[in-house]
């Protein structure tokens, strides 16, 4: 029986066997019952505090089965789950609770002694805090509490309504509410489920915190199928050693990271010699992942299936790309192609729907759509219409790519990551792949900072590999043999780790200002 919302489908997956353990983490397991009987003992107290369908309800929780249990309950009573960084800082928080205007706020320990600086001037329904100390608001109540109150029956949600709203970093600087509905978060994880051929035998590894959009692809697909999942913590995920062993003696089957943290079990995990143990499925999603070193990860997995899953929030995943056994050496992989029920296509700088070998900016139609942005004033649009003609709403992600002769498309960067050079025209995300493509480059990041001469200085830090010492004029040189001489950075940086952001993305704006501190001093 098809779903029609993402909770209906966890009561699905939990059908096979209520008595498994659906999910776990380094100190607690709950069962599918378990995890069920929570979620709607939650949904209760949410919908007996007034919280109804379109509502949304904030949760400022590390990630654990509680935090799990908490998201299923928010969506079971028909509302919206608005996931923070457990690590933000609270002012970030606020931004965004006045935002999207929630009308409740789980939260745990690590994050009471901030709500004094947080609610003021927010108006909750219902406070619900998963710590042995409450504070004794007349709104508040305890996870504890909530989980000893008899459930009632409830209204599932529909598929139109909505279901989570993660935010993600504005260009104005404001975070922006990225919108999804169940529906868009089932044709999303339907079609991994069908692609990935996942069964209930299956049990996916949890790397991203739940803010981050790669959390939909480890919940609802593996707890929609039966299947378990391990959620990795913050620390564990610092831990490379851990996580090669972890992977092995946990029986992960499907794995899903930002290249980045493969990248750090290959150079001081031991990855290659010790493998992933019953993996099959290895994704990666978020950044770039460089040439050399997917290619040692292909050597020492040659077996499994290694899929690069591309996408901005705003779709989830649009192209994807199985890389093959042999992985061409001196250039970036592809994104892909459309997934099945996605329709994709390239339209140039003239507003003209181009071919093979042609650059432009992507374009995405179908199911994984958003609805739209959030705003104090509600959803706003951020889809258009087909810009080719018709009715057909469609989404511009702003990524360059050329669409190669085998269906391919290349990823040549950002659009808002372009900057001009004395006139010319330069995508710091091409220099990034030609870097990518050094042996001895782990990763490198190119940032621009403002220059009164040249309009803007191209500057590059870079992560060489561990024991390798890499020379400045190396890299100079290496990239003035393929690329223009004004794109070649005028400074590199070669460091022993980046900046990174709670996504676990490299921190660009971090980069940036150190270059401009450089600058001035």
């Amino acid at each position: 029986m098809k779903s029609s919302s993402l909770i209906e489908l966890v009561m699905q997956g939990a059908q096979v066997a209520p008595s498994k353990t659906a999910v776990w983490s380094s100190d607690r397991r709950v069962t599918f019952a378990e995890l069920l009987d929570g979620a709607h003992r939650i949904a209760t107290a949410l919908a007996d505090a007034g919280i109804k369908r379109g509502d949304r309800v904030a949760v400022w929780m590390d990630k654990t089965p509680a935090c799990v249990q908490v998201v299923l309950g928010v969506m079971w009573a028909g509302a919206a789950y608005v996931p923070l960084d457990p690590r933000a800082p609270w002012r970030r928080c606020r931004t965004i609770l006045e935002d999207c205007g929630v009308s409740a706020l789980a939260v745990d320990g690590p994050r009471i002694s901030h709500l004094g600086d947080l609610l003021p001037g927010i108006n909750l329904r219902l406070l619900l805090v998963d710590h042995a100390s409450t504070p004794s608001e007349s709104n508040t109540t305890s996870l504890r509490d909530v989980l000893q109150t008899p459930p009632r029956e409830l209204p599932l949600p529909r598929s139109e309504d909505l279901a989570y709203i993660l935010y993600t970093s504005g260009s104005t600087g404001i975070p922006k509410g990225v919108v999804h509905t169940h529906r868009s978060g089932l044709a999303f994880v339907e079609w991994v489920q069908q692609i990935y051929q996942i069964t209930p035998h299956d049990l996916f590894s949890s790397h991203a915190p739940f803010h981050f959009d790669l959390s939909i692809l480890d919940l609802y697909a593996s707890l929609g199928s039966g299947a378990s999942v391990r959620l990795i913590s913050s620390l564990e995920s610092m831990l490379p050693p851990y996580l090669v062993k972890g992977a092995a003696e946990w029986g992960i089957t499907i794995w899903y990271s930002v290249p980045s943290i493969l990248t750090a079990m290959l150079e001081s995990g031991g990855l290659e010699e010790k493998g992933l143990g019953n993996v099959r499925a290895l994704l990666f999603a978020g950044e770039v992942f460089p040439t050399p070193q997917l290619r040692r990860l292909r050597r020492a997995l040659p077996d499994i299936r290694l899929s690069n899953l591309f996408g901005p929030t705003e779709t989830n995943v649009c192209t994807y790309y199985d890389v093959p056994r042999d992985v061409p050496e001196g250039r970036s992989i592809p994104i892909g192609r459309a997934c099945e029920h996605m329709e994709t296509f390239v339209i140039d700088a003239e507003g003209n729907e181009v071919g093979v070998g042609v650059e432009g900016t992507l374009w995405v139609k179908g199911g994984n759509l958003m609805s739209g942005y959030w705003s104090s004033q509600g959803p706003l649009p951020g889809l258009t219409l087909d810009p080719r003609g018709g009715s057909d709403l469609a989404y511009c992600t702003g990524d360059q790519v050329r669409l190669q002769a085998d269906g391919n498309y290349e990823f040549l960067g950002r659009r808002d990551h372009m900057i001009k050079v004395r006139g010319f025209r330069v995508e710091t995300g091409e220099i990034e792949a030609v870097l990518a493509t050094h042996p001895d480059v782990i990763e490198a990041v190119v940032v621009a900072i403002l220059d009164d001469a040249a309009g803007n200085r191209i500057m590059s830090t870079v992560v060489a590999r561990s024991g390798e010492s890499v020379d400045p004029g190396a890299l100079r040189s290496f990239c003035a043999e393929r690329l223009p001489i004004y794109m070649v950075p005028e400074q590199f940086e070669i460091v022993d780790s980046l900046p990174r952001t709670s996504t676990g993305k490299a921190d660009r704006k971090v980069l940036q200002e150190q270059w401009q501190k450089k600058k001035t001093a």
